[in-house]
C-alpha cells in the first residue's frame, strides 16, 4: 500500500494542510521547527488508518464535529482508493462524496497490522525512540535478552532478571491489587483524566462564551448610554420640578391680566405681592396638613375606650341615684332653715297677741279677717315683693350695660387711633425659613465657588482650558478602549507565558548541565577487549578442568584441581563484574546521550521563546500604537491602557462635574431671584407693620413676626368689642323697655292696694 496523498482538515491546531506524496514509492521527509505540526499529522495518519479514538484531544481548537481526515491510497494491485475520515462511534468512514465505507476496505491494505505494531513500526518519533532504546538497553524483550546474554555472563543475565521480575511484580500484574504502582497511577490518571475532561473547554462552549461576553458587553454599553440619557433628563425634569410652581402662578397672573386688559396698570411691586400670597397659600396649606395630622392624632387619643363605653350605658342609673343623694342632701341641709322659720313664726304670733292684748295660747283665728281678703292681701304683698326684686335686678343690669357699653367704646376708640381697626392680610410663616434660606443660599454659593475652583485644577491637570474643550477631544468610546486592553492583556499573558516558559527552560537546563558533566568525569572505561581476556581466561580455566574431566584424569593433584577450581570461580566472577560494569557503562552511555539530546533540545526551545517573547513584545508595542495613533490630541496620556482608561475615567468624571456645576450654578440664580422677591415682599410688610426693613433678615423677620402677631391680637380684640358693643345696643333698648313696664306694673299695683287694706282698719 502507497500512501498518495493527506488532507488535514481542523484536527489539533491544523487548520487545513494538504500533503502531497506523489503516485511512485521513495523516501518522503517532512521537516520544520518545533510545534510545526509534525507529530500531529503523524497521528493524523495514525487515526485516517485506525479510527479517531473517543477520547483523542484532537477536537479541542475546533469541535470534534468539524475534523476531517482525507487520503488518497494506492495498493498493492494497483487499485485506488480516495476515502474521508470523521470521529465518530460507528460508520466514520466515507467517501469524497460522502457515501459510508466499511473500514473493511482497508482490511487488504492493513494485513494483520494494528494500531500498535504500526506506531512502533512507522510511527517513531522522538520520543518513542528515546522509550525503546532504553528498554533496549534494560534487556526487555526477547532481543535485548539474547543481546546481553551474548555480551556477558549468565548469571549476571539471571541475577538482572529477578530483579526485574521482582520490580515488575511490585509495579504491575495481571490481577488488579491496589497496593502496586501501576494501578495506583492508573487511577490517578483516569482520576486527572475526568478532572481534565470537567475543566476542558470546548471549541462551541469558548465561542458561546464569547458571544455571551460580547453581547452582554454590548448590553452595558446600551445601559451607559441609556443611563446618562437618563440622568440628563432627570437634571431637566428637576429644573421644571423647581420652576413649576412659579410656572403655575405665570400662568394664572397671564390669565387674569387677559382678563383685565382694558383696566388700569396694576401697582408696582403687584408680582411680589402674588408671589408672596403664593408662599402665604403654600404655608397655609402646610400649616393645615398639620393641623389635620395633629387633630388625627387627638382623636386617636380622645378615643372612648371600651370600659367607658360601658360606664356610659350605666350613666342613667347613675344619674339618678346621684339625683336622690343631693335631694337628700338638699332636704338636710334646709332642716335647719324650715326649724328658724318656724321659730320666726311663733315670734311673730307671740308679737301679734301681745298687740292685741292676748293671752300666749289665745287663738287669733277669731280676729283675723276672711280668708278672701288675706288671700288678696298675700298676692298683693308677693307681687309688690316680685316686683321690688325685678327692678332692682333690672336697675343693677342697666347699669351694668351702661359701664360696658362706655368701656367698649373708650377702648375702640384707642385701637381704631392707633389703627388695629384694619386686618393686615399677610403670614409670618412665610418668611419663617427665608433667613435659613439666605445662610444655605451662601453655603451653596461658597461650595460652587470650590466646586468651580477644583473643577478649574481637574482641567488644568489635565491639560485642557475648559470642559468645553475637554469635550471636543476626539477620545475612543469606552467598548473599544475596553477591546483594546483586552487585546493588550491577552498579548502580555501570552508574552508573560512565554517568559515563565523560557525562565523554567532555562532553569531545566542549568541542571542538565551538570548532570551531563557528572556523568562524563564519573566510572571506568571498561573496553570489550578486556571482558574478551576475562572470557578467554574462563574458557580457559573452564577447559582445564573439563578435559580433565572427560578424561578421567586421577594424576592430577588435589591442590592443583582445587587451584583450578579456584581459578575457574576467579575467572566468572571476573567476568561477571566486567559484564555488569559494561552493562553499568553503557547505561551511562545512553544516559550521556539522552541529557546531550535534551540539553540541545533545551537550547532550541529557550532559543526559540527568546524570539517568539521578542516578537510578542513587538506585537504588543505595535498593537497599541495602531489603536491610539488616530487619537493624536491624547498621545501623552494614553502611554499604557492604564494609563488611557484612567484619563477617559477621569475625562467623564470632570465632564460630569462641569454638568453639575452649570446645573448649580442655574439652580442658585433661579433660587437669588425667588429669594429678592421673598426679601421685597418682608420689607414692604414691615414698612406696613412700622419695623425697620433695613435690619439683618433673621431680626426683621422676628420684629415682623412680633409686629403682626401684636397687630392680629388687636385686630381680634377689636372684632370682639365691636361685635359685644353691637350686641349691648339691643340689650340696652329692651332694658329700658322692661323698666317702663315695670313702672306701669308698679302704678297699677298702687291702685289695686288701698280696696283689700280697708277690712282690716
Amino acid at each position: 500500500m502507497h500512501i498518495r496523498n493527506l488532507r488535514i482538515i481542523r484536527y489539533g491546531a491544523i487548520a487545513d494542510l494538504e500533503l502531497d506524496f506523489g503516485a511512485g514509492p521513495g523516501l518522503h521527509v517532512i521537516h520544520g521547527p518545533n510545534e510545526a505540526g509534525k507529530s500531529t499529522t503523524l497521528s493524523a495518519m495514525t487515526d485516517f488508518l485506525f479510527g479517531i479514538p473517543n477520547q483523542s484531544d484532537a477536537g479541542a481548537l475546533f469541535g470534534n464535529d468539524q475534523i476531517r481526515l482525507e487520503a488518497g491510497l494506492m495498493l498493492a494491485n494497483g487499485a485506488t482508493l480516495d476515502l474521508r475520515r470523521r470521529k465518530g462511534r460507528t460508520r466514520t468512514l466515507a467517501s469524497l462524496d460522502g457515501q459510508p465505507v466499511s473500514d473493511d476496505v482497508l482490511a487488504p491494505a492493513l494485513g494483520g497490522m494494528t494500531r500498535e505494531r504500526f506506531s512502533a513500526l512507522f510511527g517513531l518519533n522522538d520520543e518513542t525512540l528515546r522509550s525503546e532504546g532504553a528498554a533496549l538497553l534494560r534487556a526487555n524483550g526477547d532481543i535485548g535478552r539474547l543481546i546481553v546474554e551474548a555480551g556477558g555472563g549468565l548469571r549476571a543475565l539471571m541475577t538482572r532478571l529477578a530483579e526485574i521480575d521482582e520490580r515488575r511484580t511490585a509495579l504491575f500484574a495481571p490481577r488488579r491489587a491496589a497496593e502496586r504502582a501501576f494501578y495506583k497511577a492508573s487511577d490517578a490518571f483516569r482520576a486527572a483524566q475526568d478532572s481534565l475532561k470537567e475543566a476542558s473547554l470546548t471549541h462551541e462552549a469558548y465561542t458561546r462564551h464569547c458571544q455571551q461576553r460580547d453581547e452582554a458587553r454590548q448590553h452595558r454599553a446600551d445601559c451607559d448610554r441609556e443611563q446618562a440619557d437618563l440622568r440628563r433628563l432627570h437634571a431637566r425634569l428637576e429644573q421644571l420640578v423647581k420652576a413649576l410652581p412659579q410656572l403655575h402662578a405665570l400662568t394664572r397672573l397671564e390669565a387674569e391680566r387677559a382678563t383685565l386688559a382694558d383696566l388700569a396698570a396694576l401697582p408696582t411691586g403687584m408680582g411680589g405681592d402674588i408671589i408672596a400670597a403664593l408662599d402665604a397659600a403654600a404655608a397655609a396649606q402646610a400649616s393645615y396638613a398639620t393641623a389635620r395630622a395633629q387633630a388625627q392624632r387627638l382623636q386617636q387619643q380622645t378615643a372612648v375606650p371600651p370600659e367607658q363605653a360601658r360606664l356610659a350605658a350605666q350613666g342613667a342609673r347613675v344619674a339618678h341615684v346621684i339625683a336622690l343623694g343631693q335631694m337628700v342632701r338638699r332636704d338636710r341641709a334646709a332642716r335647719p332653715e324650715r326649724d328658724a322659720k318656724r321659730q320666726q313664726i311663733n315670734l311673730s304670733l307671740a308679737s301679734l297677741r301681745q298687740w292685741l292684748n292676748k293671752g300666749p295660747d289665745a287663738d287669733l283665728r277669731q280676729f283675723m279677717p276672711a280668708r278672701v281678703v288675706l288671700e288678696e292681701i298675700r298676692q298683693m304683698a308677693d307681687a309688690q315683693m316680685q316686683w321690688r326684686n325685678a327692678a332692682t335686678t333690672l336697675e343693677h343690669k342697666v347699669a351694668q350695660t351702661d359701664l360696658a357699653l362706655a368701656r367698649n367704646a373708650a377702648r375702640l376708640d384707642t385701637l381704631r387711633a392707633q389703627g388695629h381697626d384694619r386686618p393686615v392680610d399677610a403670614d409670618a410663616s412665610a418668611f419663617a425659613t427665608l433667613p435659613a434660606e439666605i445662610k444655605r443660599l451662601e453655603l451653596r454659593r461658597d461650595s460652587l465657588a470650590t466646586l468651580h475652583e477644583r473643577l478649574d485644577a481637574r482641567l488644568d491637570a489635565l491639560g485642557v482650558a475648559s470642559a468645553a474643550a475637554l469635550q471636543a477631544l476626539p477620545c475612543p468610546d469606552a467598548q473599544a478602549v475596553r477591546e483594546a486592553a483586552e487585546g493588550q492583556q491577552r498579548l502580555r499573558i501570552h508574552h508573560e507565558r512565554i517568559t515563565q516558559a523560557l525562565a523554567t527552560e532555562r532553569e531545566r537546563l542549568a541542571g542538565l548541565r551538570p548532570a551531563l558533566a557528572r556523568l562524563e568525569h564519573a566510572g571506568n572505561t571498561i573496553t570489550p577487549e578486556m571482558l574478551h581476556a576475562a572470557r578467554a581466561q574462563r574458557d580457559g580455566a573452564w577447559h582445564a578442568i573439563r578435559d580433565a574431566y572427560l578424561s578421567a584424569d586421577t594424576t592430577t593433584p588435589a591442590a592443583t584441581r582445587q587451584h583450578n577450581a579456584t581459578m575457574l570461580e576467579s575467572a566468572i566472577t571476573q567476568t561477571d563484574s566486567l559484564s555488569r560494569q559494561l552493562l553499568a557503562q553503557a547505561d551511562r552511555l545512553a544516559r550521556i546521550e539522552t541529557l546531550r539530546h535534551d540539553i540541545a533540545r533545551c537550547t532550541d526551545t529557550i532559543a526559540c521563546h527568546e524570539r517568539t517573547g521578542a516578537e510578542t513584545a513587538r506585537q504588543i508595542a505595535r498593537h497599541w500604537q495602531e489603536f491610539i495613533t488616530p487619537f493624536a490630541a491624547i498621545m501623552a496620556h494614553a502611554a499604557t491602557p492604564v494609563a488611557l482608561g484612567t484619563f477617559l475615567q477621569q475625562r467623564g468624571d470632570v465632564l460630569a462635574e462641569a454638568e453639575q456645576v452649570a446645573t448649580e450654578r442655574a439652580a442658585l440664580e433661579h433660587e437669588h431671584i425667588r429669594l429678592a422677591v421673598q426679601r421685597d415682599g418682608l420689607a414692604h410688610l414691615a414698612r406696613t407693620l412700622g419695623v425697620d426693613p433695613a435690619l439683618p433678615p433673621a431680626a426683621c423677620v422676628e420684629g415682623v413676626t412680633r409686629a403682626l402677631r401684636l397687630h392680629a391680637s388687636a385686630h381680634e380684640e377689636y372684632d370682639r368689642l365691636r361685635r359685644e358693643h353691637d350686641d349691648l345696643l339691643p340689650q340696652r333698648a329692651q332694658l329700658g323697655q322692661q323698666a317702663a313696664a315695670l313702672e306701669a306694673e308698679r302704678q297699677q299695683w298702687a291702685a289695686r292696694w288701698a280696696p283689700p287694706c280697708r277690712p282690716l282698719a
